[in-house]
């Protein structure tokens, strides 16, 4: 009977024994990977700590003491991490931006495992004999081999792009950055504009001044090369006022104008110092004589102004000019036998507008 008794309590601390193992072996691993400390921080719609967890698991493949705390903030340009990684009694950081959540959680696994691969580089590997004289024999004694820390104290945490740490996680390896590429300078903006003003000189003054622009327009430069004429104005004898000379202007400028812009949108606006070098024709008429005639002389000119655009639309821009103007070259008119009656003004002010239209 005490036999029995004593084979029957045997049995049952066997089957309890039984029973706690399998409710120990069901227990799900919420632990992460041997000797990482893991600690994840991310808004709504990343991973959550427990599946990063296990992926860092899953991923790493040796033990190390490592600990790693890394939090995820959404920004304006997409997603930021920052990962802090303690290991040898040393601490590093760093920053990497991504488009997506998962992409910066993938990113800081292979940062961990690489990390955790390198420190278990480091210690002693255990080597099974091949042969019991092997085994027997002293190993000779081997320097060990010197592999720089992957992770260095930094003064500063440095920013990268996601790509140039990890494009996938089942990569090991982490990706140097590319070489920065070549910067190329973008073409110039073509416009094409409609001018109008009003000149004092080189012709009598005031007259209508009309003109075309074609404008090359970089970020801090304009290049405008125009072409304008100024209405006809008569000017008569003082003797004989029945007798006069009308003249007009045809002239093409090149302009170099060093620009600065400010704005956006509606409030956008451009201010440019223009020196234009100008030549053209002036041309004479006779009036109240037997025969007029029309004469072509050469004018050279330049001059230097300001000009205020307003670019409300990205292809449109409305400018106000005012230019002062200095003529090189003075044609003079006069009818047959008579004295010279006009001739070019040396000094004279152009204000005038133009309207101009982006090409491409």
């Amino acid at each position: 009977m005490q036999f029995a008794d004593t084979a029957a309590i045997v049995a049952a601390v066997l089957v309890a024994t039984a029973i706690a193992a399998l409710l120990s072996a069901n227990v799900p691993d919420t632990a992460g990977p041997t000797g990482i400390v893991w600690t994840w921080q991310a808004p709504s719609g990343c991973p959550d700590e427990e599946t990063t967890r296990r992926e860092l698991a899953a991923a790493t493949r040796t033990a190390c003491t490592l600990a790693a705390n890394a939090k995820v903030l959404r920004t304006a340009a997409g997603w930021r991490l920052d990962l802090e990684l303690g290991l040898r009694g040393r601490r590093s950081a760093r920053t990497l931006t991504g488009a997506t959540c998962r992409a910066l959680a993938d990113a800081a696994i292979v940062i961990v495992t690489v990390a955790c691969t390198e420190d278990a580089s480091l210690s002693d590997p255990s080597v099974e004999p091949t042969s019991a004289a092997q085994a027997e024999a002293p190993a000779p004694a081997v320097d060990p081999p010197i592999v720089p820390s992957p992770i260095e104290p930094a003064p500063m945490a440095t920013v990268r792009t996601i790509d140039e740490v990890a494009p996938r996680r089942a990569s090991a390896r982490i990706v140097p950055p590319a070489a920065p590429a070549r910067r190329t300078r973008k073409p110039p903006i073509a416009e094409l504009g409609l001018r109008g003003g009003v000149a004092w000189a080189p012709t009598p003054a005031p007259a209508a001044l009309l003109g075309l622009a074609l404008r090359l327009r970089w970020a801090r430069i304009d290049v405008v090369l125009s072409g304008a004429y100024t209405s006809a104005r008569t000017e008569r004898y003082a003797e004989q006022p029945t007798l006069g000379v009308t003249t007009r202007l045809a002239h093409m400028g090149l302009a170099v104008c060093p620009a600065l812009e400010w704005g956006r949108g509606l409030g956008r606006g451009r201010g440019a110092l223009c020196a234009e070098l100008a030549a053209g024709a002036m041309f004479g008429s006779g009036v109240g004589a037997p025969s007029n005639v029309t004469r072509a002389r050469p004018w050279l000119g330049a001059d230097l102004g300001p000009t205020l655009a307003w670019l409300p639309h990205p292809r449109i821009s409305l400018g106000l000019a005012v230019d002062l103007l200095v003529s090189v070259v003075r044609p003079a008119f006069e009818l047959e036998g008579l004295a010279p009656l006009v001739r070019a003004a040396p000094f004279g002010v152009r204000i005038h507008t133009t309207i101009f239209v982006r090409l491409f």
